[in-house]
């Protein structure tokens, strides 16, 4: 692994970037640290970690006390400003740079996590996920659905062979999987490869929680609805208020909704729970 992909990072910061278009992040991400039991000791890697979703999940786990990979294939930019902003609030984190689909480039980050905060990760969090592309059945090839897997089910599955040996001889762990809503209910027309892709990592999450549940190794899936996140952002309002109109809580949910959930499956408040899957939609599917 590159030197460019374990950078340090001062506790200085600088600027401290807003997640969510109305400022609610640091309240969201606040009261879970302090309402669940912190997660000292404990090593945590997010892929896709740099922005979005998983940037929220990333800096929900500092607060809550862990330390934090933050794994990224390309925005090292976005990682790092990522990285200064936990610093700069006393917590524990660094870019990593890997690609998921490469399972050699992740057990290398793996390795490297567990070399740099000297333990073993504890709490793997699979959050690439990637722009979905909307094509007619007919319009598309395998290598759109092949693409598609690659991204969101290959990735997930390198990164749990990746992690479950030491997890499984420390008899402790905790596995994510940020699955969507789509596998709740009729999928956009067009989805085609998303909804397949989505569906093959919810099942992979009950098949292994499975597997694992005698190691005392919890697997559990968040499917977020209609998030305001970089992407939506860029939808005309119109069709943001339709949607958020369309919700039984009458918003659209935010980065923060679904970290704090992720949260709440990492922590002692969920000892009892694997195999589940949590929707994170404000009631729009039930």
């Amino acid at each position: 692994m590159s030197d460019q992909s374990w950078q340090s990072i001062g506790r200085s910061g600088g600027a401290v970037p807003t997640l969510t278009e109305n400022g609610s992040e640091a309240g969201h991400l606040e009261a879970s640290a302090d309402g669940i039991a912190a997660l000292r000791d404990r090593a945590a890697f997010v892929t896709g970690g740099s922005r979005g979703i998983g940037a929220s999940i990333a800096l929900a786990l500092a607060r809550a006390g862990a330390s934090v990979a933050v794994n990224f294939r390309e925005n090292a930019e976005a990682a790092d400003e990522l990285c200064r902003r936990i610093q700069s609030e006393e917590g524990v984190a660094v870019p990593v740079r890997a690609d998921v689909s490469d399972p050699a480039e992740i057990m290398r980050a793996i390795d490297a996590t567990g070399v740099r905060f000297g333990r073993a990760v504890d709490i793997l969090v699979n959050c690439v996920g990637g722009q979905v592309v909307s094509r007619p059945f007919l319009s598309m090839h395998w290598n759109d659905v092949q693409q598609t897997l690659d991204l969101n089910l290959k990735g997930a599955f390198h990164c749990c062979q990746a992690v479950l040996p030491a997890m499984m001889e420390r008899k402790a762990g905790w596995i994510v999987n940020i699955g969507s809503i789509v596998t709740w209910s009729v999928p956009p027309v067009q989805w085609s490869a998303y909804a397949m892709a989505k569906l093959a990592l919810k099942n992979l999450t009950r098949s292994l929680a499975l597997e694992v549940a005698r190691h005392r190794i919890h697997v559990n899936m968040v499917s977020p609805g209609f998030t305001e996140t970089g992407s939506t952002l860029e939808l005309p309002r119109r069709m943001r208020d339709l949607q958020a109109m369309r919700t039984p809580l009458r918003r659209l949910a935010e980065p923060a909704d679904i970290a704090d959930t992720v949260l709440f499956l990492c922590s002692p408040a969920s000892q009892f729970i694997t195999g589940a899957d949590i929707p994170v939609c404000g009631g729009a599917s039930m």
